[in-house]
Protein backbone atom coordinates (compact mmCIF):
# COMPACT_ATOMS: atom_id res chain seq x y z
CA UNK A 1 0.00 0.00 0.00
CA UNK A 2 1.01 3.73 -0.29
CA UNK A 3 0.81 6.31 2.45
CA UNK A 4 1.61 9.90 1.98
CA UNK A 5 1.98 12.59 4.88
CA UNK A 6 2.51 16.19 5.33
CA UNK A 7 4.26 18.14 7.57
CA UNK A 8 4.74 21.76 7.83
CA UNK A 9 7.38 23.43 9.57
CA UNK A 10 4.92 25.35 11.81
CA UNK A 11 3.41 23.91 14.93
CA UNK A 12 0.14 23.25 13.37
CA UNK A 13 -0.30 19.80 11.05
CA UNK A 14 -2.51 20.22 8.18
CA UNK A 15 -4.02 16.92 6.54
CA UNK A 16 -6.27 16.74 3.55
CA UNK A 17 -7.73 13.64 1.54
CA UNK A 18 -9.77 14.00 -1.20
CA UNK A 19 -11.78 11.18 -3.11
CA UNK A 20 -13.54 10.88 -6.49
CA UNK A 21 -15.64 8.64 -7.64
CA UNK A 22 -15.72 8.05 -11.39
CA UNK A 23 -18.67 5.88 -13.49
CA UNK A 24 -17.17 3.40 -15.54
CA UNK A 25 -18.71 3.05 -19.24
CA UNK A 26 -20.88 -0.26 -19.97
CA UNK A 27 -18.72 -2.61 -21.94
CA UNK A 28 -19.75 -5.27 -24.53
CA UNK A 29 -22.22 -8.16 -22.97
CA UNK A 30 -19.65 -10.04 -24.89
CA UNK A 31 -17.13 -9.36 -22.41
CA UNK A 32 -19.20 -11.92 -19.65
CA UNK A 33 -18.32 -14.82 -22.33
CA UNK A 34 -14.66 -14.32 -22.41
CA UNK A 35 -14.76 -14.85 -18.68
CA UNK A 36 -12.58 -17.78 -16.85
CA UNK A 37 -15.44 -19.45 -14.32
CA UNK A 38 -12.09 -20.88 -12.43
CA UNK A 39 -11.09 -17.19 -11.63
CA UNK A 40 -14.06 -16.55 -9.47
CA UNK A 41 -14.04 -19.70 -8.06
CA UNK A 42 -12.87 -21.42 -5.21
CA UNK A 43 -10.91 -24.79 -6.01
CA UNK A 44 -9.70 -27.32 -3.52
CA UNK A 45 -6.38 -25.41 -3.81
CA UNK A 46 -7.75 -22.38 -2.55
CA UNK A 47 -9.22 -24.03 0.98
CA UNK A 48 -7.31 -24.39 4.08
CA UNK A 49 -7.69 -27.76 6.02
CA UNK A 50 -11.00 -28.65 7.20
CA UNK A 51 -12.72 -27.49 4.14
CA UNK A 52 -13.94 -28.93 1.16
CA UNK A 53 -15.87 -28.98 -2.26
CA UNK A 54 -18.70 -31.58 -2.23
CA UNK A 55 -20.47 -30.37 -5.47
CA UNK A 56 -17.63 -28.92 -7.27
CA UNK A 57 -19.19 -25.74 -9.42
CA UNK A 58 -22.14 -25.28 -10.93
CA UNK A 59 -22.01 -22.60 -13.50
CA UNK A 60 -24.87 -21.24 -15.18
CA UNK A 61 -24.66 -18.36 -18.24
CA UNK A 62 -28.32 -16.19 -18.27
CA UNK A 63 -30.05 -12.86 -18.85
CA UNK A 64 -30.52 -10.72 -15.27
CA UNK A 65 -33.10 -8.04 -15.57
CA UNK A 66 -32.14 -5.21 -12.87
CA UNK A 67 -33.87 -2.18 -12.10
CA UNK A 68 -32.70 0.94 -10.93
CA UNK A 69 -34.53 4.38 -10.48
CA UNK A 70 -32.94 7.15 -12.61
CA UNK A 71 -32.21 11.12 -11.51
CA UNK A 72 -36.49 11.80 -12.35
CA UNK A 73 -37.30 8.78 -9.82
CA UNK A 74 -38.95 6.90 -12.61
CA UNK A 75 -38.03 2.54 -12.47
CA UNK A 76 -35.43 1.89 -15.11
CA UNK A 77 -35.12 -2.22 -16.44
CA UNK A 78 -32.42 -3.16 -18.02
CA UNK A 79 -31.31 -6.64 -19.01
CA UNK A 80 -27.74 -7.53 -18.57
CA UNK A 81 -25.62 -11.12 -19.75
CA UNK A 82 -24.04 -12.66 -16.50
CA UNK A 83 -22.58 -15.35 -15.61
CA UNK A 84 -23.02 -17.12 -12.42
CA UNK A 85 -20.85 -19.57 -10.58
CA UNK A 86 -22.24 -21.38 -7.56
CA UNK A 87 -20.83 -23.55 -5.03
CA UNK A 88 -21.21 -24.98 -1.38
CA UNK A 89 -18.21 -25.00 0.98
CA UNK A 90 -18.19 -27.58 3.63
CA UNK A 91 -16.60 -26.71 6.82
CA UNK A 92 -15.21 -30.07 8.68
CA UNK A 93 -17.22 -32.39 6.77
CA UNK A 94 -20.34 -29.42 6.73
CA UNK A 95 -22.09 -31.33 9.67
CA UNK A 96 -22.57 -28.10 11.57
CA UNK A 97 -21.63 -25.55 8.99
CA UNK A 98 -21.73 -25.13 5.47
CA UNK A 99 -21.14 -22.00 3.65
CA UNK A 100 -23.41 -21.27 0.00
CA UNK A 101 -21.65 -19.17 -2.43
CA UNK A 102 -23.55 -17.78 -5.47
CA UNK A 103 -20.80 -15.28 -7.39
CA UNK A 104 -22.56 -13.00 -10.62
CA UNK A 105 -19.93 -11.86 -13.43
CA UNK A 106 -21.77 -8.83 -15.16
CA UNK A 107 -20.59 -6.70 -17.91
CA UNK A 108 -19.99 -3.21 -16.28
CA UNK A 109 -19.34 -1.98 -12.47
CA UNK A 110 -22.20 0.13 -12.87
CA UNK A 111 -24.45 -3.44 -13.25
CA UNK A 112 -22.45 -4.76 -10.74
CA UNK A 113 -23.78 -1.15 -8.10
CA UNK A 114 -27.37 -1.61 -9.27
CA UNK A 115 -27.89 -5.86 -8.31
CA UNK A 116 -26.08 -4.64 -5.47
CA UNK A 117 -28.37 -2.42 -5.06
CA UNK A 118 -31.33 -4.81 -5.59
CA UNK A 119 -30.23 -7.33 -3.42
CA UNK A 120 -29.10 -5.60 -0.18
CA UNK A 121 -30.56 -2.11 -0.54
CA UNK A 122 -27.04 -0.50 -1.39
CA UNK A 123 -25.11 0.15 -4.02
CA UNK A 124 -22.32 -0.25 -1.37
CA UNK A 125 -20.61 2.84 -2.13
CA UNK A 126 -18.64 3.52 0.88
CA UNK A 127 -20.00 0.72 2.54
CA UNK A 128 -17.29 -1.40 3.63
CA UNK A 129 -17.90 -3.61 7.13
CA UNK A 130 -15.46 -6.06 6.21
CA UNK A 131 -12.98 -3.31 6.38
CA UNK A 132 -10.94 -4.40 3.76
CA UNK A 133 -8.59 -2.01 1.99
CA UNK A 134 -9.49 -3.27 -1.36
CA UNK A 135 -12.71 -3.21 -1.34
CA UNK A 136 -12.45 0.95 -0.59
CA UNK A 137 -12.15 2.13 -4.30
CA UNK A 138 -13.55 -0.68 -6.08
CA UNK A 139 -16.38 -2.32 -4.25
CA UNK A 140 -18.13 -2.74 -0.79
CA UNK A 141 -19.56 -5.44 1.51
CA UNK A 142 -21.84 -6.02 4.04
CA UNK A 143 -22.08 -8.58 6.72
CA UNK A 144 -25.47 -9.64 8.25
CA UNK A 145 -26.24 -12.33 10.92
CA UNK A 146 -25.85 -15.67 8.56
CA UNK A 147 -24.44 -13.98 5.40
CA UNK A 148 -21.98 -11.56 3.86
CA UNK A 149 -21.91 -9.89 0.52
CA UNK A 150 -19.34 -7.95 -1.57
CA UNK A 151 -19.27 -6.22 -4.80
CA UNK A 152 -16.24 -6.21 -6.39
CA UNK A 153 -15.83 -4.46 -9.62
CA UNK A 154 -18.09 -5.87 -11.97
CA UNK A 155 -18.83 -9.13 -9.47
CA UNK A 156 -21.61 -9.40 -6.98
CA UNK A 157 -21.07 -12.54 -4.50
CA UNK A 158 -23.23 -13.47 -1.63
CA UNK A 159 -22.07 -16.26 1.02
CA UNK A 160 -25.08 -17.65 3.09
CA UNK A 161 -24.73 -20.10 6.37
CA UNK A 162 -26.37 -23.02 6.06
CA UNK A 163 -26.81 -25.12 9.25
CA UNK A 164 -26.42 -23.78 13.11
CA UNK A 165 -26.68 -19.91 13.57
CA UNK A 166 -24.09 -18.92 15.94
CA UNK A 167 -20.89 -16.73 16.02
CA UNK A 168 -19.01 -19.81 14.91
CA UNK A 169 -20.69 -20.43 12.04
CA UNK A 170 -20.36 -16.39 11.31
CA UNK A 171 -16.99 -16.56 11.46
CA UNK A 172 -16.82 -19.39 8.85
CA UNK A 173 -19.06 -17.40 6.68
CA UNK A 174 -16.94 -14.16 6.70
CA UNK A 175 -13.66 -16.44 6.37
CA UNK A 176 -15.14 -18.22 3.29
CA UNK A 177 -15.66 -14.57 1.56
CA UNK A 178 -12.33 -13.39 2.23
CA UNK A 179 -10.69 -16.76 0.93
CA UNK A 180 -12.62 -15.38 -2.34
CA UNK A 181 -11.43 -12.52 -2.41
CA UNK A 182 -7.93 -13.28 -2.01
CA UNK A 183 -8.65 -15.11 -5.07
CA UNK A 184 -10.27 -12.26 -6.81
CA UNK A 185 -8.61 -9.37 -5.91
CA UNK A 186 -5.32 -10.71 -4.97
CA UNK A 187 -3.80 -11.09 -1.47
CA UNK A 188 -3.78 -7.51 0.80
CA UNK A 189 -1.20 -5.59 0.99
CA UNK A 190 0.34 -4.20 4.20
CA UNK A 191 -1.08 -1.45 6.13
CA UNK A 192 1.63 1.16 6.14
CA UNK A 193 0.59 3.97 8.87
CA UNK A 194 3.16 6.79 9.16
CA UNK A 195 1.86 9.73 11.46
CA UNK A 196 2.92 13.41 10.96
CA UNK A 197 3.73 13.84 14.52
CA UNK A 198 6.88 11.12 14.08
CA UNK A 199 8.32 13.33 11.28
CA UNK A 200 11.41 15.19 12.65
CA UNK A 201 14.06 17.25 12.28
CA UNK A 202 16.02 16.26 15.43
CA UNK A 203 16.17 13.32 17.36
CA UNK A 204 17.07 12.33 20.97
CA UNK A 205 20.74 12.22 21.65
CA UNK A 206 20.91 8.45 22.04
CA UNK A 207 19.92 7.98 18.36
CA UNK A 208 23.02 9.36 17.03
CA UNK A 209 22.77 7.33 13.79
CA UNK A 210 20.16 9.83 12.84
CA UNK A 211 20.59 12.51 14.52
CA UNK A 212 23.66 14.34 12.49
CA UNK A 213 24.42 17.30 10.07
CA UNK A 214 27.53 16.82 8.54
CA UNK A 215 27.03 20.53 7.49
CA UNK A 216 25.25 23.73 8.49
CA UNK A 217 23.37 23.73 5.24
CA UNK A 218 22.11 19.83 5.25
CA UNK A 219 19.26 18.76 7.47
CA UNK A 220 18.37 15.50 8.43
CA UNK A 221 14.72 14.09 8.10
CA UNK A 222 13.57 11.34 9.91
CA UNK A 223 9.93 8.84 9.70
CA UNK A 224 8.86 7.06 11.68
CA UNK A 225 7.08 3.70 9.47
CA UNK A 226 4.66 1.24 10.82
CA UNK A 227 3.28 -1.89 9.67
CA UNK A 228 -0.01 -1.92 10.55
CA UNK A 229 -0.85 -5.40 9.87
CA UNK A 230 -1.32 -8.34 12.25
CA UNK A 231 0.36 -11.38 9.58
CA UNK A 232 1.70 -9.64 6.33
CA UNK A 233 4.59 -8.55 6.03
CA UNK A 234 5.72 -4.97 4.10
CA UNK A 235 8.04 -5.68 1.72
CA UNK A 236 10.39 -3.70 -0.18
CA UNK A 237 9.16 -0.87 1.68
CA UNK A 238 10.57 2.70 -0.07
CA UNK A 239 9.74 6.17 1.23
CA UNK A 240 10.07 9.37 -0.03
CA UNK A 241 10.95 13.11 1.24
CA UNK A 242 9.51 15.57 -0.55
CA UNK A 243 9.19 19.80 0.19
CA UNK A 244 7.41 22.59 -0.86
CA UNK A 245 9.39 25.57 -0.75
CA UNK A 246 7.80 29.43 0.56
CA UNK A 247 6.25 30.54 -2.68
CA UNK A 248 6.10 26.75 -4.91
CA UNK A 249 2.75 25.32 -5.66
CA UNK A 250 4.20 21.83 -5.85
CA UNK A 251 6.30 19.53 -3.50
CA UNK A 252 9.65 18.50 -5.08
CA UNK A 253 11.20 15.12 -4.43
CA UNK A 254 14.26 15.00 -2.80
CA UNK A 255 15.39 12.00 -2.26
CA UNK A 256 13.71 8.35 -1.70
CA UNK A 257 15.45 5.65 0.73
CA UNK A 258 15.09 1.72 1.00
CA UNK A 259 13.57 0.31 4.43
CA UNK A 260 13.69 -3.58 3.31
CA UNK A 261 11.21 -5.35 4.64
CA UNK A 262 8.54 -4.27 7.79
CA UNK A 263 7.21 -7.50 10.25
CA UNK A 264 3.80 -7.22 11.12
CA UNK A 265 3.18 -4.78 13.99
CA UNK A 266 7.01 -3.45 13.99
CA UNK A 267 8.70 -0.05 12.07
CA UNK A 268 11.52 1.45 10.80
CA UNK A 269 13.28 4.64 10.40
CA UNK A 270 13.49 6.45 7.41
CA UNK A 271 16.04 8.96 7.75
CA UNK A 272 16.28 11.44 4.38
CA UNK A 273 19.41 13.98 4.32
CA UNK A 274 17.89 17.35 2.59
CA UNK A 275 20.40 19.75 1.43
CA UNK A 276 19.40 23.43 2.37
CA UNK A 277 21.90 24.37 -0.16
CA UNK A 278 23.41 27.46 1.56
CA UNK A 279 20.24 29.27 2.66
CA UNK A 280 18.30 29.55 6.10
CA UNK A 281 15.04 27.97 5.15
CA UNK A 282 11.63 28.70 6.97
CA UNK A 283 7.70 27.80 6.29
CA UNK A 284 8.82 24.93 3.73
CA UNK A 285 6.44 22.21 3.71
CA UNK A 286 7.68 18.32 4.18
CA UNK A 287 5.81 15.76 3.03
CA UNK A 288 6.70 12.08 3.20
CA UNK A 289 4.86 9.08 1.03
CA UNK A 290 5.68 5.20 1.79
CA UNK A 291 5.13 1.82 -0.24
CA UNK A 292 5.68 -1.72 -0.47
CA UNK A 293 5.47 -4.07 -3.23
CA UNK A 294 2.27 -5.74 -3.82
CA UNK A 295 -1.26 -4.01 -3.63
CA UNK A 296 -2.14 -0.93 -2.19
CA UNK A 297 -5.31 0.13 -0.58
Amino acid sequence: MAVRTLRRLLPCVALSIMAAQVAAQPTDPGTVQQVDPSDYALLEADLPAGMSLPDGINLEGRRMALTSIDADGNIVEQDSRVLEVMQQIDIDGGDDHSVHMRVVILDSPERAQILAQNSVDSDLVGVNDLGDPRLSADGGSRVAPGWVFIRYRDVCARFNLIGRHDDEGGAHTERVARLWLDKVAGPPGADLSLDPDLIRLKFRSDYEFVEREPAADRQHVIAEIKNKSENVVAQGVQARLSVQMPGDDEYTPLQIVDLGDIAPGTWEVATFEWDLKGEQVTLAGLLVDTWADGPRD
